[in-house]
């Protein structure tokens, strides 16, 4: 196998490696293969201090799952789940965050994150399936070390779980607020902040939990694992009428 070497055009990344393959019983030699950038570089959204994103990264089988940790800082909103983590205590709030990626149509968007509490991130690996993920940290309880394991879980609604949001009744209009309860809803729990907006455009996701009603995306104003709280379009079916 021949040296890889590297290109760049247009801001795309092209490597390009020579391959001996087998072909009957002969070989034909310098046939080229490449590996071509699918989208932008991925950075988790919410990092607060120096989380070292991408000191260990893993993908699953059909690369269609991927997970990137960082074995500092943590993400904005997730004080309450980490022990001794507060404003006056910064310094107790940097354990780890691994982040999730999926990919559809060759670009991967940001799926949630994981907290690792204890100093997690500085390995990570991936079953083949994506359903399946465990995450090492060395320096959890003055480096003895440790690993933790993750499982895919399946989001689910509660029955009767889809109100709206202020009379709590069944019912749902276009630019009404709806609250949807249920299990494994989100993996974090947040209300969309300034860093969520892109210009005057109110989020369709948070930390990659996205509502869609009718065919069209709703406006996410607050995930947790139990509970949604999402803004309705105005053009959604309402009765006989298409707003």
């Amino acid at each position: 196998m021949s040296p890889a070497t590297k290109s760049g055009k247009s801001g795309v990344q092209v490597f390009h490696f020579l391959l001996a393959l087998a072909v009957g019983a002969g070989l034909l030699p310098n046939a080229r293969a490449q590996f071509i950038q699918q989208g932008g570089k991925l950075v988790g959204t919410g990092a607060v201090g120096n989380a070292y994103q991408g000191q260990s990264v893993a993908i699953s089988g059909d690369g269609n799952t991927a997970i990137v940790a960082g074995n500092a800082g943590r993400v904005s909103g997730d004080d309450g789940r980490i022990p001794g983590c507060s404003s006056l205590t910064p310094s107790n709030c940097a354990w780890g965050v691994a982040w999730v990626y999926t990919r559809s149509g060759g670009v991967y968007t940001q799926k949630g994150h994981l907290v690792l509490i204890g100093g997690g991130g500085s390995a990570v690996a991936i079953s083949a399936d994506g359903s399946t993920a465990v995450v090492g940290g060395r320096g959890d309880n003055n480096y003895v070390g440790a690993a933790w394991v993750f499982a895919a879980v399946s989001p689910s609604i509660t029955s009767g779980g889809v109100v709206n949001g202020a009379s709590f009744l069944p019912r749902i209009a276009p630019w009404t607020w709806i609250t949807i309860q249920g299990r494994n809803l989100a993996s974090t729990t947040r209300t969309w902040d300034s860093a969520d907006f892109r210009g005057m455009n109110l989020p369709t996701q948070l930390d990659g939990v996205s509502v869609t009603i009718d065919g069209r995306q709703a406006y996410v104003y607050f995930i947790s694992p139990t509970q949604l709280n999402v803004l309705v379009s105005s053009c959604i079916s309402y009765g006989t009428t298409v707003c």
